[in-house]
């Protein structure tokens, strides 16, 4: 039976490494991050895990790993959104 999938974006050194340590036993985990050094060193150190380089930042970058992540991996069971900020539009509008 094939594990379900967890999402764990903006992976960095604490708290998105942590969570993806933990959850690592239960599920297929989804690295989202920037540093795709980090990620995928990580990624190779836990079973079933697999880094996606990415900027949320990056409105059709994130578009396209999002459809990535549901056409490879199928929806998500857990999300966990670990990033500082993430903003589309003009800066005086926001």
């Amino acid at each position: 039976m094939a594990r379900e999938v967890a999402l764990v974006v903006g992976v960095g050194r604490a708290t998105g490494q942590a969570v993806c340590r933990l959850w690592a036993d239960r599920y297929t985990l989804i690295l989202v991050a920037r540093s795709k050094a980090f990620i995928t060193a990580l990624a190779n150190e836990l079973p079933d895990a697999h880094a996606l380089p990415c900027d949320v930042g990056d409105r059709d970058g994130w578009g396209a790993t999002l459809r990535r992540i549901r056409d490879e991996f199928g929806p998500p069971r857990r999300i966990l959104i670990n990033t500082e900020a993430a903003a589309w539009g003009e800066y005086d509008a926001l």
